[in-house]
């Protein structure tokens, strides 16, 4: 009856066996253990085709237009990000000014009643929280628009 340990331990002198690190008694107990466990020395050849298929694989570099073309890509990612973020970060510190100075007019004049700069605010507040809403959800559907490839 085999034990799980047995099997795992096999297994790791199964690899230090194709990594080429065994000493000589752990040979001889990996022969053992292939002897006991049958199926292991199937799985044991396996490993080494393995190493083999993997120590034959060439690598082809690709060429060099391949790589131009992807730095660009990424050179264009990130020099768009960069814009946008500029970009947002200006626009909300515009916007904030331009709504601090319109309400702090409001709220100085004393001939406006209060009920109305209420009002005002309250139009102004929900404008910018549905522009940024929409402007949110524009942003989100265009990034997974699955048919933006497409020309029509």
């Amino acid at each position: 009856m085999s034990t799980p340990n047995e099997k795992e331990h096999a297994r790791q002198l199964m690899m230090a066996a194709i990594d080429g690190e065994l000493r000589e008694d752990e040979r001889s107990e990996l022969a053992n253990y292939v002897r006991k466990y049958p199926e292991l020395e199937e799985e044991f050849n396996v490993f080494k085709n393995i190493k083999e298929i993997a120590m034959n694989a060439n690598y082809t570099p690709p060429p060099d237009s391949v790589w131009d073309k992807y730095w660009l890509g990424v050179y264009n990612k990130m020099e768009r990000g960069i814009g946008w973020i500029l970009l947002s970060i200006g626009a909300v510190v515009l916007l904030l000014y331009g709504l601090y100075s319109v309400i702090e007019s409001i709220f100085v004049d004393v001939e406006i009643p209060w009920w109305l700069k209420i009002a005002i605010f309250s139009t102004i507040a929900g404008a910018i929280i549905l522009l940024v809403s929409v402007v949110r959800e524009k942003i989100f559907l265009h990034k997974s628009e699955r048919y933006k490839e497409i020309k029509r």
